[in-house]
């Protein structure tokens, strides 16, 4: 008989492994060489979810410049509370989000500036 797993995930915080512990000192540290790994490893990722949310390649590119110099900046605030691709993707996610609503705001106002003439 097959033994039940009730291990749930949820239960404990997630911990960086050491591998990844590393990696993030070296950012911390401003390695160019893990800096370019960094960008080597999620810029792909970061590219797909941008455009599947934006729907435009070029919006897509320039969200993802933008979400690379978040991380760049904000990466001594990274605590490694999550693991560090769910950090990322969380500063993708809201840089992401952020644009969409800019464009959104943007094009009302020129909605309704158009109308009004």
């Amino acid at each position: 008989m097959p033994r039940e797993i009730t291990y749930n995930w949820l239960d404990r915080p997630a911990e960086l492994t050491a591998q990844e512990a590393l990696f993030v000192s070296r950012l911390k540290a401003n390695e160019d060489a893990a800096y370019d790994e960094l960008v080597r490893t999620y810029s792909a990722p970061i590219y797909h979810v941008a455009y599947r949310m934006t729907g435009d390649a070029a919006e897509a590119s320039d969200a993802v410049q933008d979400i690379f110099l978040k991380i760049f900046r904000n990466i001594g605030g990274f605590k490694g509370e999550a693991a560090l691709k769910t950090w990322i993707f969380k500063i993708a996610f809201s840089e992401i989000l952020n644009r969409l609503r800019w464009w959104k705001r943007r094009h009302r106002y020129a909605t309704l500036s158009l109308d009004e003439s």
